[in-house]
């Protein structure tokens, strides 16, 4: 886990991407898991809810609304107009989660409105997520001259603010569990009957496990885990603000959750999920790609080559693959058989390849290995031959393209 509070920057936005798609699939999984529709039909809430809450024109139909919230998140996921449809996920998130916190107490309705703070966050820092589909809408307006130059230099650094804020709210989000339980009962919450009675209460329900019934027999094993749990959530946020590193903390949290799975009950799949936002997938990324170098020749006065390749610059994290246009590539990849201007090749070793060929060179170079795979079905393979073929002999017709 990377504390981004920190550091924030790095040299590929990728984990700004990967964070938001994360988010967004487990935002989409607890709409569809959760019974919105049966609210309504409760006689009344387990406390007071604002009267906006239980409108007749709103809560009777918060099904529609848990609908509505899930094309945003939908949307949020594909990166299509993040600065509105986030804020819009994000107000919805909140109603929901109030709303479900009121009738159905649970650790997944804190979730919920945790969820809601870290779409606020996104939708505040959008500019900084550069994989999306608004990224490849904001080339429209850029001079071809500057998409060029975004392919042939560095990009630079990164920041992730969204990462950074969002890290504090996960933390705040522990330390919150922690602090009620202190401030509930501080010496009955350690001592080792209190969690024990947990387990009991746990195996009542559902059965023995095998971690409770062992810590059953050791009372200092449940004054250890009582303490853990302490010292993780309190210190998990104050790692995070003296900007230390949090990996001690991440792992621990992770076997927290993993032993009271076996030993109390719960299973607590969505804090881990969030967990999983912070995680580097930038260095996974890197463990994937390739490091044999590539290259990318394209035409400079194409205007759709220039926007296609844009996000492949950012996906590129060992920055194995390097861009020439037809005035700036070395001799020794200029010859009779290429034509840089009716189509974009890439050079591998000693092979080169040939339009589509060349994306499918290209997405296996960012490691991509399943859709580069799924490039080179027979009926795929055929079909993207001739959509690429077609897209190329058209594209002056289809994109603005420079003629100097």
């Amino acid at each position: 886990m990377i504390n981004y509070f920190a550091w924030d920057k790095r040299s590929t936005p990728v984990n700004s991407a990967a964070a938001r798609i994360l988010l967004c699939l487990w935002t989409l999984w607890i709409l569809v898991m959760f019974e919105w529709g049966g609210y309504p039909l409760w006689p009344s809430p387990l406390y007071d809810l604002l009267p906006v809450f239980r409108h007749p024109a709103i809560f009777p139909h918060i099904e529609w609304i848990a609908a509505v919230c899930g094309l945003l998140v939908l949307s949020v996921l594909i990166g299509y107009r993040i600065p509105f449809t986030a804020w819009g996920a994000a107000v919805l998130l909140t109603y929901l989660g109030t709303v479900r916190e009121a009738y159905q107490i649970s650790h997944s309705s804190g979730l919920l409105m945790t969820a809601a703070l870290l779409f606020v966050l996104i939708a505040v820092f959008s500019r900084e997520d550069k994989i999306n589909v608004d990224q490849i809408r904001r080339t429209r307006g850029r001079e071809l001259i500057s998409l060029t130059s975004h392919l042939e230099t560095d990009t630079g650094q990164h920041r992730h603010r969204a990462l950074k804020w969002g890290l504090v709210v996960i933390g705040f989000f522990y330390f919150h569990t922690g602090f009620k339980k202190l401030t509930s009962s501080p010496i009955e919450w350690i001592q080792p009957a209190s969690l024990g009675r947990f387990i009991l209460f746990g195996m009542d329900g559902d059965g023995t496990r095998f971690l409770g019934e062992f810590m059953l027999e050791y009372p200092v094993l449940l004054l250890i885990g009582a303490i853990m749990t302490i010292l993780l959530e309190f210190g998990f946020l104050l790692a995070i603000v003296l900007k230390k590193k949090v990996w001690l903390f991440f792992f621990g949290i992770i076997g927290m959750h993993i032993s009271i799975m076996f030993s109390v009950g719960p299973v607590f799949i969505d804090q881990l999920i969030l967990l999983g936002i912070f995680i580097p997938w930038d260095m996974i990324l890197e463990k994937v790609q390739p490091t044999e170098k590539i290259v990318i020749v394209y035409d400079k006065h194409c205007f759709f080559c220039a926007r296609s390749l844009h996000l492949f610059k950012f996906l590129d994290v060992v920055d194995s693959v390097t861009y020439y246009n037809q005035n700036t590539v070395p001799d020794k990849y200029n010859n009779e058989k290429t034509d840089f201007r009716n189509a974009m090749y890439a050079f591998r070793g000693g092979s080169s390849y040939r339009g589509y060929y060349a994306f499918k060179c290209l997405f296996q170079q960012v490691g991509f290995y399943p859709l580069s795979g799924i490039m080179s079905l027979p009926g795929v393979k055929h079909v993207g031959e001739r959509v690429y073929q077609h897209i190329a002999d058209n594209r002056s017709r289809y994109f603005v393209c420079s003629v100097q």
